[in-house]
């Protein structure tokens, strides 16, 4: 594959950062602010949460040395990061919390910038011209772009945790559940930190809330903190699963968990 080909010649270059490697220090940040919030430990979780902040921001900032990243404003941003991801209409609709019908209008509007005809798949355009950006230049740390919201929400949870020394089982459902939608805003290249690989299983074509599940089973969540996380019914969760089962071919006997742990090649559990 293209993508494979060329991330290999690249990672030959150790003294030369990229795209994917500031992406991957995404992930690896991620993990230990997850961790703090799983354990309730309000102490550290400040330090962590700042170490992902400038992580991300770093990844943002080399976006835009791609000549038509800075064009973009912030929803043109999300819609093209998640197209990365290779998810539908419909999916970054449901995602963003935004009309199919403007979702649409935003993926015309990003052809024009990008000066691409009709015929040309956009998912793949965008990931071909990312995938091949070799940064020479350090990026200029970046706060605003796609995820702000999110991202500023996030914020004020965890400062609102620090204030009153203390982190109920709601102020943790609702930081776990913010940390979520910032991870489906970004490209998933490959089966990192425990996430599916969506671009290989986007033939099932699962749905938004689908995949969110998916991801938090894969990670060892139960049902009912599955459930407080996205702050839906148990019901919903229960029709997901089913849902998955059926796509993916499970029967209602095998584990459907440990059959998406063996699609990522991970054993790991947190709940």
């Amino acid at each position: 594959m293209w993508f494979d080909q060329r991330e290999q010649k690249v990672r030959q270059v150790d003294d030369l950062p990229n795209l994917w490697k500031a992406l991957d220090q995404v992930f690896v940040a991620v993990e230990p602010l997850e961790a703090c919030i799983d354990k309730m430990d309000w102490e550290h979780m400040g330090q962590h949460f700042e170490q992902y902040c400038d992580a991300r921001a770093q990844f943002l900032g080399y976006l835009n040395q791609l000549p038509w990243w800075p064009q973009l404003n912030d929803t043109e941003r999300l819609v093209a990061l998640m197209l990365m991801r290779f998810r539908s209409t419909s999916d970054i609709a449901e995602a963003a919390e935004l009309a199919p019908g403007y979702v649409n209008n935003v993926r015309s509007t990003l052809r024009e910038k990008l000066g691409l005809a009709v015929n040309v798949d956009l998912s793949e355009h965008l990931m071909h011209e990312a995938s091949t950006l070799v940064l020479r230049i350090a990026p200029t740390l970046e706060r605003s772009g796609a995820g702000s919201t999110e991202l500023e929400a996030l914020r004020k949870e965890v400062k609102r945790v620090q204030s009153q020394r203390n982190m109920t089982e709601a102020n943790q459902a609702k930081m776990l559940g913010m940390l979520v939608k910032l991870r489906q805003q970004l490209p998933d290249v490959n089966a990192m930190s425990g996430s599916l690989n969506w671009t290989a299983l986007q033939a099932f074509g699962f749905t938004s809330t689908e995949r969110q599940i998916a991801e938090l089973l894969v990670r060892g969540y139960s049902n009912g903190s599955i459930a407080e996380i996205l702050g839906c019914s148990m019901s919903r969760v229960y029709q997901c699963r089913g849902s998955i089962r059926t796509k993916l071919n499970i029967s209602r006997v095998a584990s459907l968990a440990e059959h998406l742990r063996s699609l990522v090649g991970t054993s790991d559990s947190k709940r």
